[in-house]
């Protein structure tokens, strides 16, 4: 594996991990709550990202 491609691998685990992290504490909060709608905002543009 090179350096370049050993680093991409990295950053998809981090972005797992913290895109994984973001839902679990999204779904802690109340339905109406305000962070919960932001987070829902968050993950949607870096699913957008991603496809696009």
């Amino acid at each position: 594996m090179t350096m370049p491609e050993l680093l991409h691998n990295l950053g998809l685990v981090q972005v797992q991990l913290r895109v994984g992290s973001l839902r679990k504490v999204q779904q802690r909060l109340p339905p109406n709550d305000p962070t919960r709608q932001e987070t829902r905002k968050l993950l949607q543009s870096l699913l957008e990202a991603v496809i696009s």
